[in-house]
């Protein structure tokens, strides 16, 4: 007997077509227009023409994917970071450093259109390095022991093994810290990290957030991980509020908090 692939009764057909990118916006994506409908559309830069996939249509707006790239915008770059595009970490690594800080300044000042603030004239850049800027990240990890950022537009993990924008420190930590858990296999089963370190990376804080209350073997776990990173000078254990109910910290080990210089005040 011939078996044939029947399309479902409800099953509604992919739409794509040729846009032009407009402009950045809010969260990440860019602004292109469908058939007279506003589609945010990410990994594009204003100028290029793209074929594009709607995955998601509401009311007033669409969301949508590109499939291709037509025409290039001279400030693509290629990403440094090999998890760019699925990792939901960041959103113009494709673009070289200069067209980002273009693209935080308008949507700066469209934000503040849009809040009836009169945006000044001129929106000073205040801007540090391109990479390893990042004091502070937060990580989830999956029941396999893995860690990394969220996926872009979903909530699957990412596992990483690098992170540029990261301070190194923080992504030393974090992947020695995902590999003790694994190996000693404590009762704690975390579900995210959250990191922040001093500029100078000589002192790091730690927060591991799990589901219940178990604590045998942390102090084993927390051991090891102060072998391999002498920065950390402070770990708080945090069980997940739920129902409403704040997050409480249900063990402590050395500081609670540590001295950031942001910059200079002369």
């Amino acid at each position: 007997m011939k078996h044939v692939n029947k399309k479902p009764v409800n099953a509604k057909p992919v739409r794509s077509a040729l846009v032009e990118i407009e402009k950045p916006i809010y969260g990440g994506a860019f602004l292109a227009r469908m058939e007279g409908k506003a589609t945010f559309v990410p990994l594009t830069l204003p100028g290029e023409q793209a074929r594009v996939r709607i995955i998601e249509e509401k009311p007033g707006y669409a969301l949508a994917e590109p499939e291709e790239i037509v025409t290039r915008a001279s400030e693509r770059v290629m990403p440094s970071c090999c998890h760019f595009g699925v990792c939901g970490g960041c959103h113009y690594q494709h673009s070289n450093y200069a067209t980002q800080l273009v693209f935080k300044q308008a949507i700066l000042r469209e934000t503040l259109q849009r809040g009836g603030v009169i945006a000044p004239e001129t929106i000073e850049v205040l801007a540090g390095n391109e990479w390893q800027y990042r004091n502070r990240i937060r990580l989830a990890l999956d029941h396999r022991g893995r860690v990394g950022y969220r996926a872009r537009r979903s909530h699957d993990l990412v596992p990483i093994s690098e992170c540029p924008i990261a301070s190194p420190l923080l992504v030393r930590a974090a992947l020695s810290g995902a590999e003790l858990l694994r190996s000693i296999k404590p009762a704690i089963r975390p579900t995210e990290i959250s990191l922040f370190c001093n500029a100078e990376e000589t002192e790091l804080l730690a927060s591991i957030f799990v589901r219940n209350s178990e604590t045998r073997g942390f102090d084993r776990f927390l051991g090891e991980w102060k072998k391999r990173i002498p920065a950390l000078i402070g770990v708080e254990l945090v069980v997940e509020g739920r129902a409403g109910k704040p997050a409480r910290a249900i063990a402590q080990s050395g500081e609670a908090s540590l001295r950031y210089r942001a910059g200079d005040l002369n």
